[in-house]
Order: structure tokens, then C-alpha cells, then sequence
């Protein structure tokens, strides 16, 4: 038996941080480069959009509010498209909202990839943020694919979405073998 000791090393980062996009703080309570435990502090940044838009058609609104943030402007422009059909009391097709989700969903997933890209920087891995880097990259080329630009893909539109983002048969084959490509890729990162 060794009489090595081990020692809980509690690593810090933020509230503001160079690599943080916004101000929030981590702590990683770190045993022998293994991390045991994390604890999140998230604060929000307030930008005064709300102030931007007052007065604004809601054309031009929707445009600013998909800029609030470069690297999750879908979910931003979602959800202001959401809150003016829900006052207008528009109903959007089922197929509609499926394909809001899917640009959703693969937007947030790029967003974490970055997210574990920078983190895993802060810490020394850069090995690990390379291959976080790489990784993101399937989503940002599926945003290409589904809706013409690989950032602020300005899908969701009062009522629908986007002609230019419906989902042909042979898209849906290219994104469901992107996703499986991904999924042998990182589970391939994760057993080394």
C-alpha cells in the first residue's frame, strides 16, 4: 500500500475571466487531474436589448435580437419569434417546430463544444480544446447546411421558419451521418 497522499486541488476561474465569453465562475475541485467535482456561479450580464428594441418594427427587432450573441443567436431569435406568435395567437406547423429544435439543438451543442474548447485551455489541455475545436466543427457545417451560414443561421420567422431551411430527404441522410460520425469521433477522444 502507498503512504502518498493526495491532495484536492481547487482550481478558480472567472467571475471574469480572458477566456469566459461572459461573466460567470467555475470552480473544478481537481484530484490528481481528475475532476471530482464543479460547482457553476452564473450571472447574468444584462445589455439593455429590451431598451434597443421599444419602437422597433418587429422586422428589424427580430434582426437585433438574433445579434445578441453570436455563438447561440438561434435560440435568441427563437425565442422572440415565440413570444410574437404567442401574441398574435399564430400556430406554427408541427414540421416547423421540429426543425426549430434540430437548429436549436445542434447550435447548442457547438456552443458547449466551444465552451469545453476554451476550458479545457484555461487548464492546460490543449490537446483537449483542439479536439473540442475539431468536434464543433460537424455542427457548424450542419448550421451551414440547414440554414445557409455556419453562424446566426436566422432560421425561425413568425409563423414557420425559413423556406431555405426546410429539410429535403438527402439533408436529412448528411445530417444523420455527421451526427453518427460525431458520436464515433468523440467516443473515440474519450478512450484515449
Amino acid at each position: 500500500m502507498s503512504d502518498k497522499k493526495i491532495i484536492e486541488k481547487e482550481l478558480s476561474i472567472g467571475p471574469v475571466h480572458p477566456a469566459l465569453i461572459e461573466p460567470y465562475r467555475i470552480r473544478l475541485f481537481v484530484n490528481d487531474e481528475i475532476v471530482e467535482d464543479c460547482e457553476i456561479n452564473i450571472n447574468m450580464a444584462y445589455r439593455g436589448v429590451e431598451r434597443l428594441l421599444e419602437g422597433l418594427p418587429v422586422e428589424k427587432a427580430l434582426l437585433i435580437t438574433e445579434r445578441v450573441c453570436g455563438i447561440c443567436s438561434n435560440v435568441h431569435a427563437w425565442n422572440s419569434v415565440r413570444v410574437i406568435e404567442a401574441g398574435l395567437k399564430i400556430d406554427v406547423p408541427e414540421r416547423a417546430n421540429y426543425i426549430r429544435v434540430l437548429i436549436n439543438e445542434i447550435q447548442r451543442i457547438a456552443s458547449h463544444l466551444i465552451f469545453f474548447g476554451h476550458a479545457f485551455e484555461v487548464v492546460g489541455h490543449e490537446t483537449f480544446a483542439m479536439r473540442s475545436f475539431l468536434l464543433r466543427e460537424v455542427f457548424m457545417d450542419l448550421m451551414a447546411y440547414i440554414g445557409g451560414n455556419r453562424v446566426m443561421p436566422a432560421v425561425p420567422v413568425i409563423g414557420g421558419i425559413r423556406p431555405r431551411a426546410d429539410l429535403t430527404e438527402s439533408l436529412k441522410r448528411v445530417i444523420s451521418e455527421r451526427i453518427n460520425d460525431f458520436e464515433k469521433k468523440y467516443k473515440e477522444y474519450i478512450e484515449r
